[in-house]
């Protein structure tokens, strides 16, 4: 059991360094190409742009190696794609086949004599990690965990911080709000409930949560003195438009692939123009939904900006 154990181990190590290197280099490689094709819709169509990104970074989760059970050729080749293939044939006495009878061929040879080459190829031609002394496999395998459960523990204390704000924040009971809540809500669409919190932290308003969302206010914000209802409205729809994209769970999506692939700085910069076009988009649907002009939800969104400045 012991031998089994110590052979299992070596073999784990080098598994996963051999597939975050591989799916590292296939993104990689197609990065350029949707750098192309982003470009062209970057300013005319927001929500492509988005799309592609993520299908991309996705990407880093799909293995390529047939090995993978979930890998995308394995689930390709359990579609029954391959049980069997038709050949329409005409008459041919030579082959002794009749007119439009059916060829089966075996899903395992084809897979055996078109793509498990060339896996084999890009295994032996493009990993380096196997070629590594196992010594310095477990080197970068330790060192790998080492930092992605440092990245974790930072990010989980940014995140438990979110959640003693909602701990200790308090349902807002202005009749006024609750209603435009209510009212946009079904403008939206959106059917989950939503719950109104306010804080006394000096924090700008955020939404956390999938099935039970939340949208938080600083108190400060919801003082009439300070801010009409216009601008509530303005923030409200702009929160309500990340719940109706289930934001929240695409911003954890991030998190956990900034958590693996830490050593590419494109998943960094991906993240962060992701965020910044999720913003965007948000922002022209609260303008749609909650039939607002744009100049007054420019300067609604800058009175609140200046004001968090101001108090931070």
């Amino acid at each position: 059991m012991i031998n089994t154990f110590n052979h299992e181990i070596p073999t784990l190590v080098s598994s996963v360094l051999t597939f975050l290197e591989k799916e590292t280099l296939f993104f990689l490689m197609l990065l350029p190409l949707f750098f192309v094709i982003t470009w062209v819709f970057k300013n005319k169509r927001p929500l492509i742009y988005l799309n592609l990104w993520i299908i991309l970074l996705l990407r880093l989760i799909v293995p390529t190696d047939l090995s993978f059970p979930y890998s995308a050729g394995s689930l390709l080749q359990g579609s029954g794609l391959f049980d069997r293939i038709t050949v329409e044939s005409s008459p041919n006495p030579k082959a002794g086949l009749a007119n439009n009878e059916i060829l089966t061929i075996n899903q395992e040879a084809v897979f055996a004599e078109t793509l498990h080459p060339i896996i084999k190829a890009i295994d032996n031609d493009f990993s380096f990690i196997t070629h590594l002394h196992p010594g310095v496999q477990w080197t970068v395998f330790l060192s790998w965990i080492s930092v992605s459960i440092t990245i974790f523990i930072i990010l989980f204390i940014n995140f438990t911080r979110y959640l003693r704000i909602i701990k200790n924040g308090r349902p807002v009971k202005q009749a006024a709000l609750l209603n435009m809540v209510s009212r946009l809500q079904n403008t939206y669409n959106i059917t989950r409930p939503v719950r109104i919190l306010e804080t006394k932290e000096n924090i700008s308003p955020f939404t956390i949560g999938l099935f039970r969302p939340k949208i938080i206010f600083p108190k400060e914000l919801l003082k009439t003195e300070n801010f009409n209802q216009t601008t509530i409205q303005s923030v409200l729809c702009h929160e309500l438009a990340h719940i109706k994209r289930y934001d929240s769970m695409w911003l954890i999506f991030q998190a956990g692939l900034q958590v693996i692939y830490f050593f590419n700085p494109f998943v960094w910069i991906l993240s962060r123009q992701l965020n910044h076009t999720r913003e965007k988009i948000c922002d022209a649907m609260a303008i749609e939904y909650g039939n607002i002009s744009v100049s007054f939800y420019a300067n609604d969104i800058l009175k609140v900006v200046k004001y968090n400045n101001r108090i931070n």
